[in-house]
């Protein structure tokens, strides 16, 4: 069993020379070495399942997990394996309303954080932030616009005014950087 788990994780952990190495061939890397800068302010809008979903209010059986992530995370995989029933009843939605159910109030995680992972060591976003981090973006120029996967469009935002927020991040951006605004959306985001 030791053995199988190892070679499963193997490809997740490297060695120093083979970090050094993946540094070298990063795009973000070769571009930074090419005078690249940057230049034009980011929003990444994920696709859908990429978003983590935190716990803002729960059953009793939550209730250790507030702001813990049911969906992209460990978290997920522990509460999965440990109250399957407990998981489920607090990521389904109403099926009369399309919103959560009484009692129970989940909501997309925030920041970069958001979507960068869904399980450790399986990235979504994250090679993107580093190669973008490479070349010189970080909280300042740089948005995950990250959202509640489960609920229909209408529901975004009125529920979480989702497309006005959305609208006005890529304006103060637009606004205090001086430039237009690069929008990247992967799926669902797109």
């Amino acid at each position: 069993f030791k053995s199988k788990l190892a070679n499963l994780i193997r490809p997740f952990i490297s060695s120093e020379s083979e970090e050094t190495s993946e540094e070298g061939r990063s795009p973000g890397r070769r571009l930074r070495n090419s005078g690249a800068t940057a230049h034009f302010p980011v929003v990444m809008i994920p696709g859908v399942t990429s978003t983590g979903l935190e716990l803002w209010e729960g059953k009793s059986c939550a209730q250790s997990l507030f702001r813990q992530r049911l969906w992209g995370t460990m978290t997920m995989l522990r509460t999965l394996l440990m109250d399957k029933e407990c998981w489920i009843d607090h990521l389904r939605l109403d099926p009369r309303t399309g919103q959560d159910p009484a009692g129970i109030r989940l909501r997309a995680a925030q920041g970069l954080e958001a979507a960068d992972f869904i399980l450790p060591g399986f990235w979504v976003w994250a090679r993107i932030i580093s190669n973008l981090a490479e070349i010189g973006y970080d909280h300042n120029n740089l948005h995950m616009a990250a959202y509640d996967w489960r609920l229909d469009v209408g529901s975004l935002e009125s529920r979480d005014k989702y497309f006005s927020k959305l609208k006005s991040q890529i304006e103060t951006m637009r606004k205090t950087q001086g430039r237009k605004v690069v929008i990247i959306g992967h799926s669902l985001g797109a």
